[in-house]
């Protein structure tokens, strides 16, 4: 899944103070979720939010008509890139009591899924409305422990059958047996068409549906890993209704790495655009259009007004450090090299010029390398043309990477006899690069 956690945690200072007393309806419950008017607000949500949990069944009617309610959830927090609202609280309410011991980081193997949407949740409650919770529970257990047997994951089908048996589940393998039979069922085509055709979730029950969609996970998943091979397939369907949607995303996860949904302005590839854009450029490799696409945002950055200039120059230095991993960053001069520029700027009087930066693949190395060169080769020694280089009282601070020292510079040049020039230097490590900068 693209969301690996699902965390309700509540941010909390309250004095001594007793809170006004909960009301017993549901709804009147939900209402409070979003409340955050007074001192009270944060401790009442939560309040609330156990309130809820142990009304068990009886709250699901209330929860699952206010699962799109977007107003954002006072105190709570679900770790996830968008805002909790109290849509999201909701839903997580009817997980929290029937589906219990998820494995950190497989919620995968959930009955009801990641945040199941309405329309979702509203059918399993409509075949279901009738059950106990018990029930409810047992069911949900068989299904992850028939899926994390299908997937293999060893300690989670272990920890499943201990949750059965905790419900007082004597025949576990026959319980689990249908659940089992509809998971062998997730076998996959090899066909990228084919395995597009998987997005498109159909099925009367809301078991048919939810195996559904794993199977469709799955789909996802083999097709991400056959890379640029799938991309024919998945241009063609782009426009496709229920299924477009998620062919680009696949796409545009291989190609414009790192950028998040609320970056989506700085991306390179549209729905609009993506039959020309493959039609152009279907002979060039994967990493060619990741090169690609990663300079169109690193332009539309650099182009933008960020209200926070830190965070503007976060996202250049990463997409730059991308740009780099794939071999396609900036040239930098070796240590040796850049000083040298340094010292040309310096000797010809070009003092606002002098500056060079350093390759930064290693910096511990190029740090060292760099100080090392100006305290230790260049110092009261000759280059090509007959000038000498003095360090005058070099300070090193080695755990910084930083040094300074002046620099006395003689020799004949083209236009003038033996010269002298006093200067300073350093050699420092800033967002990631190393430079040698005059003082």
């Amino acid at each position: 899944m693209r969301y690996i956690i699902i965390a309700v945690s509540v941010v909390l200072i309250v004095g001594c103070v007793s809170s006004p007393k909960l009301p017993d309806e549901p709804q009147a419950l939900i209402e409070l979720l979003a409340e955050t008017s007074d001192e009270f607000a944060p401790k009442q949500a939560l309040s609330a939010h156990d309130k809820l949990v142990g009304m068990g069944t009886a709250a699901f009617p209330a929860l699952l008509e206010n699962r799109d309610d977007k107003r954002e959830a006072g105190g709570f927090r679900l770790e996830i890139s968008v805002p909790t609202t109290v849509g999201m609280v909701c839903a997580c309410i009817i997980q929290e009591e029937v589906e219990v011991n998820i494995p950190k980081g497989f919620y995968n193997l959930q009955f009801l899924g990641f945040l199941p949407d309405k329309e979702e949740l509203s059918l399993w409650w409509k075949e279901r409305s009738g059950r106990t919770l018990y029930e409810l529970q047992v069911e949900a257990a068989l299904f992850s422990l028939a899926l994390a047997r299908y997937e293999k994951i060893q300690w989670a089908e272990e920890r499943f059958v201990a949750r059965l048996k905790e419900l007082g589940v004597d025949d576990v393998e026959s319980k689990a047996a249908p659940f089992v039979a509809k998971a062998r069922m997730l076998t996959l085509p090899d066909d990228p068409q084919t395995l597009i055709d998987l997005f498109e979730i159909k099925g009367e029950t809301y078991i048919e549906r939810r195996f559904a969609a794993v199977r469709a996970e799955h789909a996802w998943l083999k097709l991400y890993k056959m890379g640029i091979n799938a991309f024919p397939a998945l241009v063609s369907n782009v426009d496709r209704e229920q299924v477009g949607d998620r062919c680009l995303r696949l796409i545009q996860w291989q190609v414009e790495v790192g950028l998040s949904e609320d970056q989506a302005k700085f991306r390179f590839l549209s729905k609009e655009m993506a039959a020309e854009w493959w039609k152009a450029r279907s002979g060039r490799t994967l990493k060619e259009l990741q090169i690609e696409a990663a300079k169109h945002s690193l332009a539309a950055v650099q182009k933008a007004e960020f209200k926070d200039e830190e965070e503007k120059q976060r996202l250049v230095d990463w997409i730059t450090s991308r740009l780099k991993e794939l071999g396609a960053g900036p040239k930098y001069p070796s240590p040796g090299a850049a000083i040298g520029q340094f010292l040309d700027a310096i000797t010809e009087g070009r003092g606002s010029d002098a500056g060079a930066c350093l390759d930064p693949a290693s910096s511990d190395q190029s740090a060292q390398s760099a100080i090392k060169f100006l305290c230790g080769k260049l110092n009261a020694s000759t280059d090509g043309r007959g000038l000498a280089y003095t360090l005058i009282e070099p300070d090193v601070d080695w755990e910084q990477g930083k040094a300074t020292a002046d620099v006395r510079i003689s020799g004949p040049t083209r236009d003038k006899g033996e010269i002298v020039v006093n200067t300073t230097f350093y050699c420092v490590r800033t967002r990631g690069y190393w430079y040698v900068l005059p003082k």
